[in-house]
């Protein structure tokens, strides 16, 4: 595994995969130096973890927000047509998008969580409770809006009756049968 950054399915490996790691007899390469990192370390004041905190968030907003606005509007079931969206979405595409998605939102999670103002530091610790509820909030309405997607997609008596086709656009509501008197 070459990227450190790359998600397990990249790999092929699945729930319940197996991995061995094989050691070799060569030294361990000496520790890369991150003093020289492009991330610069700010100094353990309030206002250095409002700083972090801020990043934080605006990370989510710039780069997570616009995919995830895009998917929630993949899987909606409104009639009327909302930009973005993803381009011809399959099935798999969207379960792909669906754990990114959440892994992305869960990695910030554990960024802001690992962020530890001190007691005293009232500004701090409310700006972090806030970030972390609007990060859960955002994972939240992806979770939700898949499920519901998912529930549409295949009927609970598991017929496939009424469902998506593969390769149509993923997730659609089933068709309502009409009653008869």
């Amino acid at each position: 595994m070459k990227d450190n950054n790359a998600l397990l399915a990249n790999y092929g490996l699945k729930g319940g995969s197996t991995v061995t790691l094989i050691g070799t007899s060569t030294p361990l390469p000496k520790a890369r130096d991150t003093s020289a990192s492009s991330k610069p370390t700010l100094p353990r004041t309030q206002e250095g973890i409002l700083i972090t905190i801020k990043a934080e968030l605006d990370n989510v907003q710039q780069k997570i927000h616009p995919s995830l606005e895009a998917f929630l509007n993949s899987i909606s079931s409104s009639e009327e047509i909302q930009e973005p969206r993803i381009v011809n979405p399959t099935p798999e595409n969207l379960q792909l998008e669906h754990t990114r998605l959440g892994e992305l939102l869960l990695q910030s999670l554990l960024r802001l969580d690992a962020i530890n103002p001190d007691s005293e530091w009232e500004d701090a610790r409310k700006a972090r409770k806030a970030a972390v509820k609007e990060v859960q909030a955002d994972l939240d309405k992806l979770d939700t809006s898949w499920k519901e997607a998912r529930s549409r997609a295949v009927p609970a008596n598991g017929s496939t009756e009424g469902t998506a086709s593969a390769g149509d656009g993923g997730p659609t509501p089933k068709s309502k049968s009409k009653r008869r008197k």
